[in-house]
């Protein structure tokens, strides 16, 4: 029968020392994979690119209604460079806030606080959907002004 010995005591691993320290590299190995994280993403739309547009008027808004001459906002038309005739108008408030558009089409969109799209409010001349997004309910008549100087009649 075969005798078993023992290794002498300087050839020995020491049984806790090392294997408390593998044992922590074990741990660190296995939590590594958890720490990292991979995210792709996509576009929703295919092929989507930017339009850039040329200021090409500018209008001051005068309420109908009341007796004074104070303009209450501005309206801006831009239209596509290119080739393009498609154009839009900016509605914006004395602040210059854009406040909603009206399309080539008569449409007047406003833009609504908390909301991620504007709302239709309707379609018809563009001084109806100015009308529309200033002031609900009144007329407004549309002066012209200079596409180059609007910013400094404040």
């Amino acid at each position: 029968m075969p005798t078993l010995r023992k290794a002498p005591n300087h050839l020995r691993i020491s049984s806790w020392g090392l294997r408390s320290q593998l044992g922590g590299v074990f741990v660190c190995l296995a939590l590594l994979p958890s720490c990292i994280v991979t995210r792709t993403t996509t576009s929703p739309v295919k092929g989507l690119t930017a339009v850039v547009s040329e200021l090409q008027a500018a209008w001051s808004v005068i309420p109908e209604d009341s007796g004074s001459r104070d303009s209450i906002g501005w309206v801006l038309r831009f239209q596509e460079e290119g080739g393009s005739a498609r154009s839009f108008y900016s509605v914006r408030n004395l602040h210059h806030q854009e406040l909603g558009l009206v399309d080539s089409l008569g449409r007047a969109w406003k833009y609504e606080p908390f909301q991620s799209e504007p709302s239709l409010l309707g379609s018809g001349s563009v001084s109806e959907g100015v009308g529309r997004i200033l002031t609900p309910g009144s007329a407004v008549t549309l002066v012209e002004n200079s596409p180059t100087g609007f910013e400094t009649q404040i």
